[in-house]
Order: C-alpha cells, then sequence, then structure tokens
C-alpha cells in the first residue's frame, strides 16, 4: 500500500524545509490524499457483520463485501450513491466482525498460546498473529481456537518501548507564552523528578470540566502538568494505561492559565512561526495515511496498517501492561512524541483527531490509542 499525504503538505515540504517527514523505506512514494464525508457517512451506516474489511487506497475508500445475502443487499445500497472514489472489492471469506470474535478468542487464550500479538488487517481479510516461533502444531492450534483460516503468522522480533524522554532539560526549552500553545505542544510532569515530556495530544471537555489529553505513562493520578514555560495546564484527574487506552486527562479546574484550542501544529513558516490549522471533529480511523504531530519529530506520515492491534507491552516501563483494540502504524515516533496527535484531513481543509500516540515496536513500527475508545472510556469529547 502507498503512502498518501495529504495535498497541503505537498506545499509546506516547498516552502520549509524545517518540517519533518519520516517516510518509511518500503513506501518512498507520497500521493495526496484527503478524508470524504461521504467515507464516513457510508462506514457509520454499515454494520461490522456487513463488510469483511474498509481501506484507503490510491486515494480510494474500498469496501469488501461478504457472500452473505444481508453483506450483498448492504453494498447494493452503498452502489446507488457511490461516488468515483469509492470502489466495492470481490467478496471475502469472514465479516469483520467474524475477524474481531476470533481476534478476542485469542486475545484470551494468548498464554497458552505463547502469543506476543495480534492484528486485523482489513487489506487482506486477515489476522496476523506474532508469536516468537511457530511450529505447524501451534499454527494449527491458532487456528482452531479462533475458527478462521485467514491468519498471516509472524516472528515476533524484539522489545516495545513507550514513545518518551527519560529526563526534562528545562535550560534547553525556548520560552514560549500560554497564548502559544496549540495541539502538538510540549506538555511536561512537574510533580514527579526527572518525569518524561510528552506532547499535547487534543482539547477536551469531560461534563463541564475543560481540559486536555496526552499520554498516560510516566504520569500519575494528581500530577501537575505544564508547558514549555512552567504556564500550568492543571492535574490529572482520569488516567489509565492498559486496555484499549494509554491515555491522561488533565483537568484545568481552578488551577489552570492555559486556555483550550481547536487549533492545531501543522507546520512551520520559513521564519520560524507556526502554521495552524483547525481541529472541527474526532472519530473513527481507518486504513489510510494519516499525520502525526509529536513535538521532538515534528511531522511523521504514517500508513494505519492495522486499526484492531491487541497483544503484550514488553516495554521496561509498563512490562505487565497488554493492549487490545490500538491502532498498528507503519513507522513509529521518537522520545517525547508520546500523547501526540494522530490526525487525518477533511475534504473541507479541517482535521480530525482519531487518535494519539503510544509508542514504538523495535522494528521501527508504531502503536497508537484510538480516539474513540479514549471518547468513550472517560467520558470526553473534543473541544470546538
Amino acid at each position: 500500500m502507498k503512502k498518501k499525504i495529504f495535498a497541503i503538505l505537498l506545499s509546506f515540504t516547498i516552502l520549509s524545509t524545517s518540517i519533518i517527514c519520516y517516510a518509511s523505506e518500503k513506501n518512498e512514494i507520497l500521493e495526496p490524499t484527503m478524508i470524504q464525508d461521504e467515507w464516513y457517512d457510508i462506514i457509520d451506516s454499515l454494520s461490522e457483520e456487513e463488510y469483511g474489511g474498509i481501506y484507503v487506497e490510491d486515494n480510494t475508500l474500498h469496501i469488501k463485501p461478504i457472500d452473505t445475502e444481508e453483506s450483498i443487499k448492504a453494498m447494493q445500497e452503498v452502489s446507488r450513491r457511490r461516488s468515483s472514489d469509492i470502489i466495492i472489492d470481490d467478496t471475502v471469506a469472514y465479516s469483520y466482525a467474524q475477524l474481531k470474535e476470533a481476534q478476542d478468542r485469542l486475545f484470551d487464550h494468548r498464554k497458552e498460546l505463547d502469543i506476543d500479538a495480534t492484528e486485523i488487517r482489513n487489506m487482506y481479510n486477515s489476522i496476523i498473529v506474532t508469536a516468537k516461533e511457530w511450529d505447524e502444531e501451534k499454527k494449527k492450534t491458532v487456528k482452531e481456537i479462533a475458527g478462521v483460516d485467514n491468519i498471516i503468522f509472524e516472528v515476533y522480533n524484539g522489545d516495545y518501548y513507550d514513545s518518551q524522554s527519560s529526563t526534562i532539560s528545562v535550560e534547553d526549552i525556548i520560552p514560549m507564552t500560554y497564548e502559544t500553545y496549540y495541539i502538538g505542544s510540549k506538555i511536561s510532569n512537574s510533580t514527579q523528578n526527572d518525569a518524561p515530556a510528552s506532547t499535547l495530544g487534543a482539547c477536551a471537555k469531560s461534563g463541564s470540566v475543560e481540559g486536555f489529553i496526552t499520554t498516560a505513562h510516566g504520569n500519575a493520578l494528581d500530577d501537575k502538568m505544564v508547558g514549555v514555560a512552567q504556564d500550568v495546564f492543571g492535574k490529572i484527574k482520569k488516567i489509565q494505561m492498559g486496555g484499549k487506552i494509554d491515555a491522561a486527562f488533565i483537568a484545568k479546574e481552578s488551577i489552570g492559565n492555559i486556555p483550550l484550542t481547536n487549533q492545531i501544529i501543522i507546520g512551520k513558516n520559513s521564519n520560524g512561526s507556526y502554521k495552524t490549522g483547525t481541529v472541527s471533529s474526532a472519530g473513527g480511523v481507518i486504513e489510510n495515511a494519516v499525520l502525526r504531530y509529536g513535538n521532538i519529530s515534528g511531522y511523521s506520515i504514517a500508513v494505519v496498517e492495522s486499526t484492531s492491534w491487541s497483544g503484550n507491552w514488553n516495554g521496561n516501563l509498563d512490562p505487565n501492561n497488554s493492549y487490545n483494540d490500538m491502532i498498528k502504524l507503519d513507522i513509529g515516533t521518537q522520545s517525547g512524541d508520546s500523547g501526540g496527535p494522530l490526525f487525518s484531513m477533511n475534504s473541507d481543509g479541517t482535521y480530525r483527531i482519531v487518535g494519539i500516540t503510544k509508542g514504538t515496536f523495535n522494528d521501527g513500527s508504531g502503536l497508537a490509542t484510538k480516539w474513540s475508545n479514549i471518547a468513550n472510556i472517560f467520558g470526553v469529547t473534543i473541544y470546538k
């Protein structure tokens, strides 16, 4: 699958050499694309029992039907109102719901099977299962427990690590006033000694409480969070590391002095000032190219390889945690990028938050938390 980069970024790379774009060797060609509102309308109208996979390739939304009366009827409805950038693929063996059920069974039996991770790959209508070693008997057992035949077996090749730095050097930080903070700005833990820095992922509301979303790892409940000029964001009031999310909600309450914003960093001008865009929505993610911003790396242009990764996270910071229903990306990030926004560009030029960065696999691929899971578990909505 070729990487796709939003058209607006093509002009960024010409105007400014300070924008850092990391392209993997296997995807050297970058093509313009943007997310059509119609795509999400169609996806939202379908149940997971009616299709076998949804992904984007060559600026086009692909939907894989399954060979059932319900799926064929649903695809006929999609075809009736389809546009030139939507393609109905050939029928496949399993619905997305069946693949999810199979993945859940493997997750429940991961210890006895001695497997490290699983992920659904929409493009292939299959599940990728990773383990340290394989033999034919083990493969047979995995298929029996999963109840599906479309399984790709891969060999685990090393530990994972969270994308955060070990120390904060305040002396090296260029002071900024709070008016200049954007989604994507640097954010630090001031409660713990030598606590890691991270990236501001989104501005949000939890009921009537305004706040900010960042990563959970390296932080704790009631930790005080500040910006690069020691401006106060607030205290962490919700935090979870494990399961479906690695995220923290920082509540402004009465101590925060940084206002919420819907402006996201989308580059730098030649004079070093920030280019910004507007975050107008948040929601689901599909297998396509997305943008990512971290306060260390700047821009990453990554392909979503799986919208449902599950496995044990074997890094030094949280070795006992396991995660499920996470976003797998073809490239990772650098230290300090944790919590940073993962987003796509809407057809009207605004941006959609789809997740926040967690960490990087040993092979250089990356992992992120879905925004939809953060919203459901924390009960937050994005700030508009």
